[in-house]
C-alpha cells in the first residue's frame, strides 16, 4: 500500500483514498468515479522480466486468478457511479 501511495504522489494524484478490507468501504457505495484495484494476478504480464513464470504457468492457475479477479471486481462494482474508470494493477 505504501508503494501505491508513493506512485500516486509521483503522478501528482492527491485526491485519492487507500483502503484495505471491504468493511471500510460501505460509506463509499455509489460515490466512486475512479477505482484502482491491486488484485492478485497470474504474473504473465512480466514474462520478459521473469521468464521463469512461464515454467509455473498452466491453465488451472490462470482460471484460478480469473475467478479471484472477477469476484473482486463484482464486489467493488457497488462502490462506483454509473460511469467509472476501472484500473487494475
Amino acid at each position: 500500500m505504501q508503494e501505491a501511495k508513493k506512485r500516486f504522489k509521483r503522478a501528482g494524484i492527491y485526491n485519492a483514498q487507500f483502503h484495505e478490507g471491504e468493511e471500510k468501504l460501505k460509506h463509499l457505495e455509489g460515490q466512486v468515479d475512479w477505482l484502482v484495484l491491486d488484485v492478485p494476478c497470474s504474473g504473465t504480464g512480466t514474462l520478459r522480466r521473469n521468464p521463469d513464470v512461464k515454467l509455473k504457468f498452466n491453465t488451472e492457475r490462470l482460471e484460478y486468478y480469473v475467478k479471484i479477479e472477477k469476484r473482486i471486481i463484482l464486489k467493488m462494482n457497488r462502490l462506483t457511479c454509473k460511469e467509472v474508470f476501472l484500473i487494475m494493477l
